[in-house]
């Protein structure tokens, strides 16, 4: 499987910061925790019917035709992780066929929004290499 370019990570990058301002702001703030999971698949597909499964208070980006990630309001590792199955699994239900790797990480577990993305790429680096289709990878399940 390939991994996302360099290049694509880059733009990824800010696209992910700037999308999450209100997000690393109040968890600046408050400590409201949130957490961000990635989507990917190496086909082609619409990954917007995934934002149909979401709560208000989260919010979805399509990063471009095969990459999209969703902050989840209000979560932590555990609510996180939990909303990140339940979405890839009404996701699949309608793509079974589709190919698709996700990651998810939590603000409290990191000291930056930039650490928290670095890290997510890092994930679903992970998830490609190791052919982790259609399971959430998190930081707990890498040595």
């Amino acid at each position: 499987m390939k991994q996302l370019s360099h290049a694509k990570r880059t733009i990824y990058h800010r696209q992910i910061l700037e999308g999450g301002i209100t997000f690393s702001y109040r968890y600046e703030r408050y400590k409201t925790d949130y957490s961000i999971a990635l989507g990917y698949s190496p086909m082609d597909i619409d990954l917007e019917p995934m934002s149909n499964f979401i709560r208000n208070t989260d919010k979805f980006i399509v990063l471009n035709n095969n990459t999209c990630v969703i902050f989840l309001d209000y979560a932590n590792d555990e609510s996180g992780i939990k909303a990140a199955n339940n979405l890839l699994t009404k996701f699949l239900g309608s793509a079974f066929d589709t190919p698709l790797y996700s990651a998810i990480v939590t603000a409290s577990n990191y000291s930056s929004p930039d650490a928290m993305i670095r890290e997510l790429f890092h994930l679903i680096d992970f998830a490609i290499t190791n052919n982790t289709n259609q399971q959430v990878i998190d930081r707990t399940q890498i040595i």
